[in-house]
């Protein structure tokens, strides 16, 4: 996580009371606190939808719950063509298939653009638990640019991102929980 982009929980989890915080938005958001230290941090735009989920709650239930489903609005596998060409490299058989992944990465373009975030978000922590290999296009729909830096490495929303071969920028590596 950026230094620019992270934001502290202390003042959060007062705003929102302790135990909500923990017990109820954090989960029902999908939220990861990044640790530092004694100190947490989530992003700017996770503090956005926290905020935006306090106000929902505060307008009843249905509204919170309608902001959730608006969220929980993922294409399901047959919505999505697949991307076979995309190589992988997995670790743990378990975790949801890599095809699955790179579908969703495939769909994020029509989703909201909170929705957007939260999926590219989950795609990212599967693809970097999982060292699936990512290739240019996709990481550029994942990060919502336009061009990727012409580095051997970078970070960017709390991942490290490697190229797999040093003379072609086609092909990288997303490491997750990047200690900055």
């Amino acid at each position: 996580m950026e230094q620019i982009d992270r934001v502290a929980i202390a003042p959060l989890k007062e705003r929102y009371g302790h135990r909500k915080f923990y017990t109820e938005y954090i989960p029902k958001l999908g939220i990861q606190i990044q640790k530092e230290g004694k100190s947490g941090y989530i992003t700017q735009q996770e503090a956005h939808l926290l905020e935006r989920y306090h106000e929902a709650r505060g307008r009843g239930k249905e509204a919170a719950a309608e902001l959730l489903a608006n969220l929980e609005r993922i294409p399901t596998h047959d919505e999505s063509p697949t991307l076979e060409h995309v190589p992988t490299r997995t670790r743990t058989l378990e975790q949801i298939p890599p095809t699955q992944l790179l579908q969703l990465a495939d769909s994020l373009p029509q989703l909201t653009p909170v929705a957007r975030w939260l999926a590219s978000s989950w795609v990212l922590q599967m693809v970097a638990m999982q060292q699936i290999v990512i290739i240019r296009s996709v990481l550029l729909v994942l990060l919502d640019r336009e061009k990727l830096p012409r580095l051997k490495q970078f970070k960017a929303r709390g991942f490290e991102f490697k190229r797999v071969d040093n003379r072609s920028s086609e092909e990288w590596l997303a490491s997750y929980g990047i200690k900055e």
